[in-house]
């Protein structure tokens, strides 16, 4: 399934595929994908549980 009412720019000439994990990783920050996992997933109780949307900005 192709979304076609969303449009990816990229309006700055450094940005380059393959520049690395860098613009993912703000894009990321900028949406508060960090506060919508931490809100939205539950790892239960059992140890390494703790922070879900901090290990999903890790990988």
């Amino acid at each position: 399934m192709v979304n076609e009412s969303a449009v990816v720019v990229f309006d700055d000439a450094r940005a380059v595929a393959n520049a690395g994990v860098m613009l993912p990783a703000l894009l990321a920050q900028r949406l508060g994908l960090e506060q919508l996992i931490e809100e939205c997933v539950d790892l239960g109780d059992r140890p390494g549980a703790a922070n879900p949307g901090r290990k999903v900005m890790t990988m």
